[in-house]
Order: structure tokens, then C-alpha cells, then sequence
């Protein structure tokens, strides 16, 4: 019976670790403070039937930088586009 229950903790121990490496994850991506354009990456639109990450459909500024569909995700640091 101890057996069984070793097995089924090392189960849930292998299912926690990868939660904890998810939401670290997530909490990574979680900006506060300064406007960072980078809030957008995970955020996708409907392109011609395609889901496409609006930073590579769209131009926006933050902060006076200005960022377009540069077809690397939106992350061109160019100014004044």
C-alpha cells in the first residue's frame, strides 16, 4: 500500500513542479509600473482567418517609442515609424 501511495506522490509532485514553472511563468509577464508594449504578446486578432499577434497587425506607442508590424512580434524599437 505504501508503494501505491509513493506513486501517487510522485505524481502530484511532477504536476506541481510544472504548474509552479507555468504560473511563475505567468507571473513573469505580469507588468506593473512603466507602460511596456510587451503587455500586448500574448494578446491575438483575427487576420484574414488567421489568429495573428497584434503587435504584427497594428501600430501603437508607449511612452513615446513607436512599435509596428515589423513581423517580429510587434518588438521593433523604432522610433517615429
Amino acid at each position: 500500500m505504501e508503494v501505491i501511495m509513493d506513486a501517487r506522490i510522485a505524481t502530484f509532485e511532477e504536476k506541481m513542479q510544472k504548474t509552479m514553472q507555468n504560473l511563475s511563468g505567468e507571473f513573469g509577464s505580469i507588468r506593473a509600473g512603466r507602460a511596456n508594449p510587451h503587455v500586448l504578446d500574448k494578446i491575438r486578432v483575427d487576420y484574414y482567418g488567421t489568429q495573428t499577434p497584434v503587435g504584427w497587425t497594428a501600430t501603437y506607442s508607449v511612452g513615446g517609442q513607436s512599435y509596428s508590424s515589423s513581423g517580429n512580434g510587434g518588438t521593433s524599437d523604432n522610433a517615429n515609424l
